[in-house]
């Protein structure tokens, strides 16, 4: 757990944690460290996330989520594998993250894989905007298959004015029902990207 300092005024913006998971962890464990790792993600039921936490997963390592990883107001939040190989989320009949009126938020070097995808209308990235704009979005090494809905789905819902500045880079969707990609109301950048429908 580490204070973030604003590199603006200097002053201390409050404590920042990074949760861990592995396979071979357990969900007894603290899950602040990577000696200490959880193994599900069943203990986020109980974790207030605030802004700039880390969610690390043990890259190689497979991860069936137990609820959709759901991001909502926060600022600088990273959801990452531990290194250079993708980790895999498994998402079962329901969409498997959720960014919702957030900002600086990265998803990086994750596999999303839907079991069971023609049963729901799932997505494996949902970026959404109810109240304010969702902005600086970065979307990097993702590979999304399997999802009834779309790879990756960004729209404003409600009073929502849009999502700005989504960034989506090394990325591919490919055997999801609806599509891989659609982006309403957004400044999207896509590069070195692979997104075809099912």
């Amino acid at each position: 757990m580490v204070q973030r300092e604003d590199s603006k005024t200097g002053a201390l913006r409050g404590l920042v944690s990074s949760y861990y998971f592995a396979s071979s962890g357990s969900d007894g464990n603290a899950g602040t460290s990577e000696l200490l790792p959880w193994r599900t993600t069943a203990n986020l039921r109980n974790v207030a996330l605030a802004n700039g936490d880390h969610l690390i997963f043990r890259q190689g390592d497979v991860f069936h989520l137990i609820d959709t990883l759901t991001i909502e107001c926060l600022c600088g939040v990273v959801i990452a594998s531990s290194g250079s190989e993708r980790s895999t989320l498994v998402a079962n009949a329901r969409t498997a993250i959720t960014v919702r009126d957030c900002e600086s938020i990265r998803v990086e070097r994750i596999a999303l894989v839907h079991e069971g995808y023609k049963r729901t209308t799932s997505h494996g990235l949902f970026i959404s905007c109810s109240n304010r704009c969702s902005r600086n979005i970065r979307i990097d090494s993702l590979h999304i298959t399997g999802f009834g809905g779309y790879g990756i789905l960004a729209l404003a819902e409600g009073s929502g004015v849009g999502c700005r500045d989504v960034s989506v880079v090394n990325s591919s969707a490919d055997g999801n029902v609806l599509g891989g990609i659609v982006f309403t109301s957004t400044s999207l950048i896509a590069r070195s990207c692979a997104f075809r429908p099912r």
